[in-house]
């Protein structure tokens, strides 16, 4: 059988993670996607009360603060000079007021974007792949201009989805990454 004969996996085991100063393990990068609760309906509400519901559950003190992201049905379009624009009714205060909130409070606000053109459908009541209607460009070709404008907006950290991308991955990641670097924050 061609199962015989075909590479077998390779099973790793994680390193175990080293002591923190109060003699505990380090923890694994834990935070909150709030796509799986809410799709396409995230907002500048309902992002800070769920952090500060995390707050009160005591997720916060338990680690859940190294990634509180923003996903789809944010970006509304490009301005002439090719920037992100923002969705004004469901983030009034705009992003700088939601990061500078979520750092004040112990988080750290990641971005969703994909590699290409948002593409925009539905099929009755389901979106399927995005928010909203028509085509909206992600960052792919316009990383050095996206990645600047996620960290003045107070972001830590983005996300590059390749979801229906057709495109070259490994020279769109590579373009985003060198994009991410030039920011000089650790993404």
């Amino acid at each position: 059988s061609d199962y015989y004969a075909s590479p077998r996996p390779v099973f790793i085991r994680e390193p175990v993670r080293p002591l923190n100063a109060s003699g505990g393990r380090t923890l694994p990068p834990m935070g909150y996607a709030p796509w799986n609760t809410f799709a396409c309906n995230v907002s500048q509400n309902g992002l800070s009360n769920q952090m500060r519901w995390m707050i009160n559950r005591g997720l916060r003190e338990a680690g859940y603060t190294n990634s509180v992201s923003i996903d789809d049905g944010w970006q509304t379009n490009r301005t002439a000079e090719g920037l992100p624009m923002i969705d004004g009714t469901r983030y009034p205060l705009g992003f700088p007021w939601l990061t500078d909130w979520a750092r004040t409070n112990g988080f750290r606000m990641t971005v969703w974007t994909p590699a290409d053109f948002y593409n925009y459908y539905t099929n009755g009541a389901i979106a399927i792949g995005s928010c909203g209607s028509g085509f909206r460009q992600g960052s792919g070709g316009y990383e050095s201009i996206d990645l600047p404008w996620y960290v003045t907006n107070g972001f830590s950290g983005a996300k590059l989805d390749y979801f229906g991308y057709a495109g070259d991955l490994v020279a769109t990641m590579s373009n985003f990454w060198a994009a991410a670097q030039a920011t000089g924050v650790d993404f």
